[in-house]
């Protein structure tokens, strides 16, 4: 892949804050609670560690032009989830600060002629698949999408690049052919003009309602109630 790849800065960038944010928490606060149910702010910063790790393998691997999978079984990457989150806070920033500088050597060494290359989620095909160009924007995804998760006001989706809500909506509205997004700080839409329903809102709180994420803080309906959150 081209040392200058489509989102190489976005990703820069996201992965610099992530960096900061990880590196600022106080050791305590690495056992308190996320904005995702049942895990604390260790687990988050754990899983997104491990995914990297994940997309590291799956890098090497296709260059390598073998199979490649990101987890070897589910059970598997939630229990080294767990363990990972156990483990002092000291060890879980290293481990996660770590794997974005080889990310970034793999992604821009990574042969051109393979980037069509199919990856897995697991060896057997289950969960999903994706061709390693879109590495990047997966990777870009986990960052900035688990950064709001802590919980923290100062990364909260409000934080995020204008650019990655856009990023976002765009590739996650296709799946709600009945709604249109309507963004309110950019004038920017979304979905069908016929759609029986428009969703208006900032792009950030657009984009966050997309991932199943909340309840809808800062939208509002053309049908008056909102619809359920999205489940993935």
């Amino acid at each position: 892949m081209p040392p200058n790849y489509p989102l190489r800065a976005a990703l820069s960038d996201a992965t610099q804050r992530w960096h900061q944010t990880i590196t600022a928490l106080a050791d305590d606060d690495f056992a308190a609670p996320s904005g995702l149910p049942g895990w604390s702010r260790g687990h988050v910063i754990a899983h997104v560690a491990l995914n990297g790790e994940a997309f590291l393998r799956v890098l090497r691997l296709g260059a390598a032009e073998q199979p490649a999978s990101m987890y070897d079984t589910a059970e598997g990457r939630d229990l080294d989830i767990d363990a990972l989150a156990s483990a002092a806070p000291a060890e879980i920033r290293a481990r996660a600060i770590a794997v974005d500088e080889a990310i970034s050597e793999a992604l821009c060494a990574f042969p051109e002629q393979l980037l069509d290359a199919v990856a897995h989620r697991l060896p057997d095909g289950g969960g999903f698949a994706f061709a390693l160009r879109e590495v990047p924007q997966r990777r870009l995804g986990e960052v900035e999408i688990h950064h709001a998760d802590l919980g923290l006001a100062t990364s909260s989706r409000a934080a995020w690049p204008v650019e990655f809500s856009e990023l976002l909506l765009s590739a996650r509205t296709p799946g709600h052919r009945e709604l249109r997004f309507t963004a309110t700080d950019t004038d920017q839409t979304w979905g069908p003009d016929d759609a029986p329903v428009t969703l208006s809102g900032s792009s950030a709180d657009l984009a966050w309602w997309l991932i199943g994420r909340g309840t809808g803080d800062g939208l509002t309906s053309s049908a008056g109630e909102l619809p359920p959150t999205p489940t993935y």
